[in-house]
């Protein structure tokens, strides 16, 4: 699965440049392969803060014949009691917790160090499965099971797919407990043998104008964002010249406006990609800006990918799907067609995404898609960018209930409430910063938001 002719240069707290070659990589990889083959789980699950050190132990586990993966690391954000319920979780599934001396604290299984570990022989055969927990605010992570095998496939078909050449150079502050992060930033270049600049998640998100100084540095680099990532930094950010870099958004939906007000400030192209977990990655993969509803065309199928739309849902079918959540939740599979729970539609073969059905609810008889009030919201001067939750607020029927756009930031109700009244929208009601719930991934938790609203009594 390797070819270790990656080279990595890692970005940082303090904006450093520690740049590793590919033989030290895969020296550092080899000692980590050394410390698990002397440990007999076979499943793993890393607490590691992003670092170089983290993706060498990833891929040690794999040489060691483990089936690792990643899971969120706590912040002041994460609520220690959840924390503890997911950590038990892991253990009653024989998931053996280990990690970095960050994390000693945790009550891990063990803590990883390798100081003196010599490396291990190269193996001639090693594992390429792996597994990846979803996000979510609420309940157990849903653990997926990836066969190696389907993961290169999918990964050669998707470089093709973006006509990516020999040596590419992907820059990516994208953490790998995450798809976007841990596939098309993380395995794929280290498959493929392209080049990578990476930095923290938290590095990145304090100062998002790190991104743009490098994209001037590595100027042909692709890059993988969410939408908010193209808010922000066109918020927050100079404005350069950045038309050299492939950007690709694999939010779903991706808003038209969004990347409009990116483009022009950086003179560049945003192409959007419809991306799942449970299929690998990606699903679709735009060549073109083209928009329908104010939302850009996530593209056409990738490699050996299916896609139709039953009842407005979109359904796949493909040779990397999954074969179902190893905790056992039900997998949405029907005659070997997985049904996303995602709101699409096809228009002129390429495809289009409107965010989750179970998140669309109705008001006076009018469907409210939150993600399409969301977008527009954010674009709003005042309001704090990836903040914004729009919910039905009401417990009477659709004839009663309101559309409230809860938000974070410094504009008055009143004003935004004037610019979102065309939507639908009744109530906007500031809240304090921080106080919204987002899932791993960086996603607004409506359900959790919603509930948060009415256990805290608040009148809006």
């Amino acid at each position: 699965m390797f070819r270790f002719d990656t080279s990595i240069t890692w970005i940082d707290h303090s904006r450093r440049e520690v740049n590793v070659s590919a033989l030290d990589f895969k020296t550092l990889c080899l000692r980590y392969c050394s410390y698990f083959q002397k440990r007999s789980p076979e499943k793993i699950c890393l607490f590691w803060e992003p670092s170089i050190d983290a993706m060498a132990a990833f891929v040690g586990a794999l040489l060691a014949h483990k089936v690792p993966s990643f899971f969120t690391i706590p912040n002041l954000k994460l609520d220690p009691d959840y924390f503890a319920k997911q950590l038990a979780g892991l253990k009653h599934q024989n998931i053996w917790t280990v990690g970095s001396q960050l994390f000693e604290t945790l009550g891990l299984d063990e803590i990883v160090e390798i100081i003196d570990q010599r490396p291990a022989e190269m193996p001639e055969q090693y594992s390429t499965d792996f597994m990846q927990f979803s996000s979510g605010t609420t309940g157990l992570r849903k653990s997926i099971f990836y066969s190696g095998s389907a993961v290169i496939e999918h990964n050669l078909a998707y470089a093709s797919c973006l006509g990516l050449r020999e040596k590419e150079t992907i820059v990516s502050w994208l953490p790998h407990y995450h798809d976007m992060g841990l596939i098309a930033c993380f395995l794929m270049p280290l498959q493929l043998g392209f080049d990578l600049v990476s930095m923290s998640n938290l590095t990145w998100v304090a100062n998002p104008q790190i991104l743009v100084d490098l994209l001037k540095k590595y100027r042909s680099a692709i890059v993988w964002q969410p939408n908010f990532a193209y808010q922000m930094m066109a918020a927050r950010c100079s404005a350069e010249d950045l038309s050299q870099t492939q950007f690709i958004s694999c939010a779903e939906p991706v808003f038209d406006s969004s990347c409009r007000v990116f483009e022009e400030k950086f003179n560049a192209r945003v192409l959007g990609c419809y991306a799942l977990a449970e299929n690998v990655f990606s699903v679709t993969q735009a060549s073109e800006g083209s928009c329908y509803r104010g939302v850009r065309s996530s593209g056409r199928s990738v490699g050996r990918t299916e896609l139709k739309i039953l009842d407005e849902e979109i359904v796949i079918k493909s040779n990397y799907l999954f074969n179902g959540y190893l905790s056992g939740e039900p997998s949405r599979i029907k005659d070997g067609w997985y049904h996303t729970g995602d709101r699409g539609a096809l228009v002129d073969h390429d495809l289009y995404v409107f965010g989750r059905i179970d998140d669309s609810f109705k008001v006076r008889g009018e469907m409210i898609i939150p993600e399409l009030i969301e977008a527009e919201a954010n674009l709003v001067e005042g309001v704090k960018a990836g903040r914004v939750a729009c919910i039905c607020y009401g417990s009477s029927g659709e004839r009663n209930d309101s559309v409230l756009l809860l938000y974070e930031g410094t504009i008055e109700e009143r004003p935004l409430l004037a610019r979102l009244r065309h939507m639908g929208v009744d109530v906007c009601s500031r809240v304090p910063e921080n106080w919204l719930l987002k899932s791993s991934s960086g996603k607004i938790s409506r359900a959790s938001c919603r509930s948060k609203l009415i256990a805290q009594g608040i009148e809006c």
